[in-house]
């Protein structure tokens, strides 16, 4: 082997140093690329979350105050009800649940968002006497007054009879099965009852119950 002079040794060593230097700083260029490209995609998915999470946010508060009005504006027209057939109740007049009926039919025409409307009054304080009505469209075997008013068709209503108000049986969410009427009829105020399943038709709904107490005289006699 031809030995080298001092010149070429150490021109060889500078190539060499010169070489790991570049090697070392481009190890550290990549590295740091690395690590900023890391935290560029944190940061992006920070951000990208806070965005959405605001959006979510926004429509969340959106629908809650329009759900808050639909409520409210429900409830006010339950109310309104009760106290027609709270004055209703107190006149003997001919076909009185007749009356009641359309009156019935007319506010679900007036309101295409309701799935139903109903009324369930308390044994002989529509007509003083329910047997006289038994079975007729909208009361039971009994003759209790408690028709519930559906549509059809976009043409007609169908009037079936009010079920399981009385069932005190508590479902998955805590709601009596009779919740819609017992509700009231419990704490003599307006009830807005959670969802809960109810046959409309011979079909298992999904609904919101919007209920006010009918009074006569301070005395509860049913819902509407």
């Amino acid at each position: 082997m031809n030995k080298l002079s001092i010149q070429q040794r150490f021109a060889i060593w500078a190539g060499v140093s010169l070489f790991a230097v570049v090697l070392g700083s481009t190890a550290v260029g990549i590295w740091q690329f690395s690590e900023t490209k890391d935290e560029l995609a944190v940061q992006s998915e920070q951000t990208i979350n806070a965005m959405v999470e605001d959006y979510l946010e926004a429509i969340s508060q959106e629908i809650t105050l329009s759900m808050a009005g639909s409520l409210a504006e429900g409830l006010d027209k339950a109310e309104s009800l009760a106290s027609s057939m709270a004055v209703l109740s107190r006149y003997d007049v001919d076909e009185k649940r007749s009356l009641a009926l359309d009156a019935l039919a007319e506010l679900l025409a007036d309101n295409p968002d309701f799935l139903g409307t109903y009324v369930n009054f308390e044994p002989d304080t529509f007509n003083r006497n329910d047997a006289l009505f038994a079975d007729t469209q909208g009361s039971d075997s009994d003759g209790r007054f408690v028709p519930y008013v559906t549509r059809q068709s976009p043409d007609s209503v169908l009037v079936e009879n009010l079920e399981g108000y009385l069932d005190q049986t508590v479902d998955d969410n805590g709601v009596r099965a009779g919740e819609y009427y017992l509700c009231s009829k419990d704490s003599g105020r307006s009830c807005i009852i959670d969802p809960y399943l109810y046959p409309i038709d011979g079909v298992e709904t999904l609904l919101t119950s919007l209920v006010a107490p009918i009074k006569s005289q301070g005395r509860f006699i049913g819902i509407a």
